[in-house]
């Protein structure tokens, strides 16, 4: 008689074990949606912009610390698209990005951090800009903030829903629709990521990405401070939860990162999509990195 394996009784394979997993995580949605269905965003909005700029290049300005030493000034006049905290570089207010976005909030962030960084975009922006936010189920996320403070609300302001949850994996990453913002799409590891799924939805041809140093890669360690700006002024994004990591969560979350931005490198080369790293000193080799006064000749 043929002995049963642990992995023949507890084991599924893993496509078997994807099509659970997300049944979980759908029926979680549905009920989580169900509850909180008078306070749910419009999801819908955002497919008026597919492809509004189609062809053309844009920049994503990340806050790593190489961005506080870049001059901006060269980039007015282009399209840009803004991540978090980045309005407190000098040259914002020249180079007037067009789009910002803010990935979803989670532990351990509340709605002061949350009021602390849309005061911050308030009052910087003094012109026309479309705000996007990742939407999830946690509590104290930026969508519930503005059901209870109208007053930061903007004009326009377009949610896409992560509350799905879904990751990118090898057997799932050429697939269209999970890089379809107005369907479910993969949950961003950073802002980068859901800049970069706006900048694929309104049609870019050419994405250059500034200020994704990710020099924690060099040291091992999420340990000092990752942005251009001090933490008092801006948000440091959870770093301090992350100082408690060990190497062994470093290394893995290392790997996920890169295979992620791997993931994206070859997504977009099948589409005929640029996607360029013209960050000085940047630890992150998997992106084609450029100079970007070479690029803006």
């Amino acid at each position: 008689m043929k002995k049963k394996t642990f992995s023949s009784q507890w084991l599924m394979p893993p496509r078997i074990n994807e099509i659970y997993r997300n049944a979980q995580k759908l029926l979680r949605c549905k009920y989580s949606m169900f509850l909180q269905r008078d306070t749910l965003p419009d999801f819908s909005t955002i497919r008026q912009l597919k492809d509004i700029h189609k062809g053309e290049r844009c920049f994503v300005l990340a806050t790593g610390p190489s961005l506080g030493k870049m001059d901006l000034k060269k980039l007015k006049g282009e399209k840009i698209i803004a991540i978090h905290d980045s309005w407190l570089h000098p040259d914002f207010d020249i180079i007037r990005p067009q789009y910002h976005t803010i990935a979803p909030y989670h532990i351990p962030f509340t709605f002061d951090d949350i009021e602390k960084r849309l005061k911050g975009i308030h009052d910087t922006y003094r012109w026309p800009m479309k705000l996007f936010l990742g939407f999830t189920f946690y509590p104290l996320s930026v969508n519930n903030f503005l059901c209870t403070h109208p007053e930061f609300q903007f004009s326009e302001t377009y949610q896409i829903n992560y509350s799905y949850g879904q990751e990118l994996q090898a057997h799932n990453y050429l697939r269209e629709s999970i890089w379809d913002i107005t369907k479910k799409p993969f949950s961003p590891l950073t802002g980068n990521m859901q800049a970069l799924q706006i900048g694929l939805h309104m049609g870019f041809s050419e994405i250059v990405f500034l200020g994704i140093d990710h020099t924690f890669a060099r040291k091992l360690s999420p340990t000092g401070n990752p942005h251009f700006y001090s933490k008092h002024v801006g948000q440091d994004d959870g770093i301090q939860y992350q100082h408690n990591f060990d190497r062994e969560q470093i290394f893995a979350r290392l790997s996920r990162l890169w295979t992620y931005y791997r993931y994206i490198r070859e997504y977009s080369e099948r589409k005929g999509i640029k996607v360029l790293n013209a960050t000085p000193g940047s630890e992150l080799d998997v992106l084609e990195t450029i100079s970007l006064d070479e690029y803006l000749k």
